[in-house]
C-alpha cells in the first residue's frame, strides 16, 4: 500500500486502514476499562484469576491506554499517532510476553485465553505495521518544551523507562514496596505501561510535536488519576485499610507525579508560544 497521498504535509493523516484496525483496539480497551469501574463483573470471565487491587489496577491501566488510542484517532494524524504506535507497542509486547511466561497461571485451554492472544498479538501486529508503512515519513516539526517542564519529563521518562525494565526482570522484588502484593505475572503485565509512559515522557520532554505533548500529557494525568482512584476504590471495595507506610507513600508520589507533570504538559501544549522554550 502507498503512503497516504497528502503525505508531503507537515503532519499527514493516517490511512484509513490503520483508523478502520484501531477501533476494534479501542473497543477491547474499554472492555478492559470496567475492571476499573465494575471488577465484579468482568473479574470472573478474566482469562486468570485476577485479585480485587489487580483487577482495580490493570482497569486503571486499560482507561489511560483507551484515552490514548482515543486520541490517535480523534486527531488521525501521523502526529500523533507515530508516538501512540510505538507507545502501544511498548505496553503490549510485555504484557503478551508476561502471560506467555506464566502460561501455568491461565484458565488453559480455554476460550479467554485464546481471546487474550488473539487480541493481544493482532494490538502488537497493528502498531507494528503501522511504524513500517510510514517509516518514510519524517517527525513532525519539533516544539521543544520551556527548560525545567522538559529536564523534570525526561528525567521521570528515564527513571519509568528503568523501573519497567526493572519490573519484568524481576517483578515480585520490583513490586515489593507496593500497597498491595504483586505476583510475577501482574508484575509483567504492569511493567509496559511505566515502560511505554517513560518513553512518552522522554520523547515529549525533549522536544516533540504539541500533539505528542498533548497525547503524552492526557496520558500520564490519566494514569496517575486512576492509579490512584483504583487504590482507594479497591480499599473500599474489600473493607482492607491502606497503611501508610513508607513504600505506600512513594507508590503515591510516583502516580501523583505522573499527574503533576501530566497536566504540566497539556498546559504548555496549550499555546504555541509556550513550546519555543528559552
Amino acid at each position: 500500500m502507498s503512503l497516504p497521498a497528502d503525505s508531503h504535509r507537515r503532519n499527514p493523516g493516517l490511512s484509513p486502514v490503520v483508523r478502520i484496525m484501531t477501533v476494534p483496539v479501542f473497543l477491547v480497551l474499554l472492555i478492559g476499562s470496567l475492571l476499573f469501574i465494575a471488577p465484579g463483573a468482568v473479574a470472573p470471565r478474566w482469562p486468570w484469576v485476577i485479585p480485587p487491587f489487580n483487577a482495580r489496577f490493570l482497569g486503571a491501566i486499560y482507561v489511560a491506554e483507551a484515552v490514548t488510542v482515543a486520541f490517535m484517532l480523534w486527531n488521525n494524524r501521523w502526529s500523533p499517532g507515530r508516538l501512540a504506535l510505538v507507545i502501544a507497542l511498548l505496553f503490549t509486547v510485555p504484557a503478551a510476553t508476561g502471560t506467555l511466561i506464566h502460561l501455568n497461571q491461565m484458565f488453559w485451554p480455554g476460550k479467554r485465553v485464546a481471546a487474550w492472544f488473539i487480541l493481544y498479538f493482532g494490538y502488537i501486529a497493528l502498531p507494528a505495521w503501522a511504524l513500517w508503512h510510514y517509516r518514510k515519513l519524517p517527525p513532525v516539526q519539533v516544539l521543544p518544551l520551556p527548560h525545567w517542564p522538559g529536564r523534570i519529563a525526561v528525567a521521570l521518562g528515564a527513571a519509568l523507562l528503568a523501573y519497567g525494565l526493572l519490573m519484568f526482570a524481576i517483578p515480585t522484588q520490583a513490586a515489593s514496596f507496593w500497597p498491595w502484593p504483586v505476583d510475577a505475572l501482574h508484575g509483567r503485565i504492569y511493567s509496559g505501561i511505566f515502560l511505554s509512559a517513560g518513553a512518552g515522557l522522554l520523547v515529549s520532554g525533549r522536544g516533540a510535536a504539541r500533539e505528542e505533548v498533548q497525547l503524552t500529557g492526557l496520558a500520564v494525568l490519566t494514569l496517575g488519576g486512576a492509579a490512584v482512584a483504583s487504590l482507594f476504590l479497591a480499599s473500599q471495595a474489600t473493607g482492607r485499610s491502606i497503611a501508610l507506610s513508607a513504600g505506600t507513600m512513594a507508590w503515591l508520589a510516583v502516580f501523583i507525579a505522573l499527574v503533576a507533570v501530566g497536566g504540566t504538559l497539556l498546559a504548555a501544549s496549550r499555546d504555541g508560544a509556550a513550546l519555543k522554550g528559552e
